[in-house]
């Protein structure tokens, strides 16, 4: 394994940070019905069943009704996939 680049691991965990935020506020607005029914918001809402995938889909049941553990399994969702995406970026060049 080469050394990681800091600069684009960064970017991605930054960009794929907020982009976890504002799709969780877009499920909260669809499910409270608040989204007004645009496809921005509807595609956001999706999007965010993906962004949780590997920890939230395995570890459902560990969370129970904890926020806090919720959040931090949704920081590491953004560390694994800025990893990865840092990993393409080294592949590709």
């Amino acid at each position: 394994m080469k050394k990681i680049n800091l600069k684009i691991l960064l970017i991605s965990i930054i960009f794929l940070g907020i982009l976890t935020a504002v799709s969780f506020v877009a499920v909260g607005a669809e499910e409270e019905g608040t989204s007004g029914g645009s496809l921005a918001v509807l595609t956001l809402s999706k999007l965010f069943y993906v962004l949780r995938f590997p920890t939230h889909t395995l570890l459902w049941n560990v969370m129970g009704d904890n926020e806090y553990v919720f959040f931090v399994l949704l920081g590491v969702n953004v560390l694994i996939y800025g990893y990865l995406i840092e990993r393409l970026f080294y592949k590709c060049t």
